[in-house]
């Protein structure tokens, strides 16, 4: 094996969020600058609240693989989350039926808990999966240039001679590799829901990147919780790429760090950079995680957009989570965000096992004492972003799962009507409840929305 080219996809696939592939970007970025000519295709993105069509997805697949020259030199890798994976296995399945030579590899959040992926009869098309977290990218390029033997490649699962190996378990720490974002294509489309101005450019200007990675928190639905202690980037290191991307032209960064704020001190260096530095930014925190004064503080090193992960107005649902936030707290915390002329983002979970219409009207209720806090808005809408309790591999709602001993099938068609498009963790993810609950959510969810004065639903 001798690879000179590789294309890398994120399969069609309805996401509400406009994010980047990070992995991809960053497999590619190690890739194109070992001379092997990379093309990122992120149909994700570009499929984004849409449901798949295979008409599209073929001919997408025909323009991209039609200049393939050398079949038998080029890699596919795809990168799959627990949504998308049936979406996956059918772009791999299509790719392998027009170009039968090329070597296909799988990775992505999911496989982290899938060991065994390889030997399900619906992966025949992939030759090799990657099953860790951060990839070692050196070895990854070795043995794609047929210098490394993959045994010697950690978190791998590879066929050879009708037999399917996992070679061995190893924690490997991101290292915050900075992205080269030339490689996307279409850089129009990221706008996380809140850079539609930009939607008409070509030119990269926005970057999404994170400075920590992991969290001490036990949320019941997350998959990275749990993380002791998170992995922080050495500060010379994030000094070193804020400098890169302002040099690039970049001005905007959504910052990917689960927590933002979740550690003090690199909170506090974090934010002096930013503020010397003087980019816009978003990022993603717990809402107990700030005050007022450090929302203000976020504010002058340049924050424009918060994404808080409120979940519910019930108590007995936010201990069911193990996400016990005071309603108090909430409103004190968004109210100053809002007065800082910060956009709140805020989610909501609804389809909760232990549910009922007690609890989400306390959800609602919630939602509409927010909404009176809109006075303070400087012209800013709070934003509110429903989701579907779903459970995904390594979360303790799997566990949960697989204790009553019910099986989980992720190779399963999950929740694929129309409905759960208009959910955050709706569309292809298990869930306790089923199609007719979540049309009854989303109409008692409209209708609150709709009777709100300053704060509108993310759609």
């Amino acid at each position: 094996m001798n690879i000179k080219r590789a294309i890398l996809f994120t399969p069609l696939f309805p996401s509400r969020f406009e994010g980047m592939p990070i992995g991809l970007l960053k497999l590619g970025t190690y890739l194109n600058s070992a001379e092997i000519e990379t093309n990122i295709i992120d149909l994700t993105s570009q499929s984004a609240n849409r449901l798949p069509s295979n008409d599209k997805l073929n001919s997408i697949i025909d323009d991209e693989l039609k200049e393939i020259v050398n079949p038998n030199e080029t890699f596919i890798g795809i990168s799959i989350t627990s949504p998308s994976l049936l979406e996956g296995l059918d772009l791999a399945n299509k790719i392998r039926e027009k170009i039968k030579e090329c070597v296909i590899g799988i990775g992505g959040v999911h496989l982290r808990y899938e060991k065994n992926f390889l030997n399900n009869p619906m992966t025949s098309s992939i030759d090799f999966a990657y099953h860790g977290n951060a990839l070692p990218y050196e070895k990854i390029f070795s043995y794609l240039k047929g210098n490394l033997d993959p045994f010697n490649i950690p978190n791998f699962s590879f066929k050879r001679d009708g037999k399917i190996t996992y070679t061995y378990d190893c924690v490997i720490k991101d290292d915050f590799l900075l992205p080269n974002f030339n490689l996307l294509t279409e850089p129009s489309i990221y706008t996380y829901g809140i850079l539609k101005a930009r939607v008409e450019s070509r030119k990269v200007t926005t970057a999404q990147l994170s400075t920590s990675y992991g969290c001490h928190h036990s949320c019941r639905f997350c998959t990275i919780c749990n993380s002791k202690p998170p992995n922080i980037q050495p500060f010379n290191e994030m000094i070193s790429n804020f400098e890169k991307l302002k040099y690039q032209g970049i001005d905007f960064i959504f910052f990917d760090d689960p927590t933002f704020t979740d550690d003090e001190e690199h909170t506090e260096l974090l934010l002096n950079a930013l503020t010397k530095i003087k980019f816009n930014w978003a990022c993603q925190t717990r809402i107990d995680k700030v005050n007022p004064k450090l929302i203000e503080t976020m504010k002058k090193a340049g924050c424009q957009y918060i994404y808080y992960g409120i979940e519910s107005g019930d108590k007995i649902i936010k201990e069911f989570l193990n996400k016990p936030l005071e309603n108090n707290l909430i409103i004190e915390n968004i109210k100053s965000t809002l007065q800082n002329g910060i956009t709140p983002s805020l989610s909501f979970i609804f389809g909760v096992p232990i549910e009922n219409e007690s609890s989400r009207i306390n959800s609602y209720e919630l939602i509409k004492e927010i909404d009176k806090i809109g006075i303070y808005n400087n012209g800013i809408s709070p934003l509110i972003s429903p989701s579907f309790y779903a459970v995904y591999p390594g979360s303790n709602a799997e566990k949960d799962l697989l204790s009553s001993n019910t099986n989980l099938d992720y190779f399963n068609s999950y929740s694929r009507e129309k409905i759960w498009t208009s959910f955050d963790d709706g569309y292809g993810a298990f869930h306790y409840k089923d199609e007719m609950y979540a049309k009854l959510v989303l109409d008692e969810f409209n209708d609150v929305i709709n009777k709100c004065k300053y704060v509108k639903a993310i759609t």
